[in-house]
């Protein structure tokens, strides 16, 4: 009777930590999915934050060339940070066809003004790369012969979520990846 009885509470005691294994995994998922939505909130309020920077650092901006040569021509619209686009908009209230118009972009390093050049960027659309980050990027438009600048308003920013992935990317080599 008691190796019965002996039994019966093994088996019980196997129940419970099933229960308890099986109540664990539920609440380490709640977890990760709560870290999930964490995440993609820091992101979002991230992009909102950068795009106000952005915006702060065009104003300032405009405001020095007001101050030293008058109105641009041309400034750059989209998100300063890596893997984002700039696409080369008007200033003025009239719209520029900017297929006949002859433009490249540059690269500068925030310390010294020496320009590289951007092989193959000469169209109003560049995608940001990770030769960008830490550098100013800058369109010269060749427009009725006169040479006008549209430099982004500060350095280049890295993405938070891309650095992070590039980086467990890189301590996993072995891992196979399907795109």
């Amino acid at each position: 009777m008691s190796q019965s009885t002996g039994k019966q509470d093994m088996e019980e005691l196997k129940k419970e930590v099933r229960e308890a294994r099986r109540i664990k995994m539920l609440h380490n998922a709640s977890k990760a999915m709560d870290l999930e939505n964490e995440i993609r909130i820091l992101r979002k309020t991230f992009s909102e934050k950068s795009t106000d920077r952005v915006n702060l650092l065009k104003e300032l901006e405009l405001h020095k060339r007001l101050k030293d040569n008058g109105p641009p021509l041309f400034d750059l619209e989209g998100l300063q940070c890596l893997g984002s686009m700039l696409r080369i908009v008007a200033r003025s209230g009239t719209s520029i066809d900017l297929s006949n118009i002859s433009i490249q972009w540059f690269r500068i390093h925030p310390k010294g003004s020496n320009k590289e050049i951007i092989s193959g960027a000469t169209r109003p659309v560049y995608a940001l790369e990770p030769h960008d980050v830490g550098r100013y990027v800058q369109a010269e438009v060749n427009f009725d012969g006169e040479i006008a600048v549209a430099k982004t308003a500060g350095p280049v920013d890295p993405d938070a979520g891309l650095v992070d992935y590039v980086e467990t990317l890189v301590r996993k080599p072995e891992t196979e990846f399907n795109v």
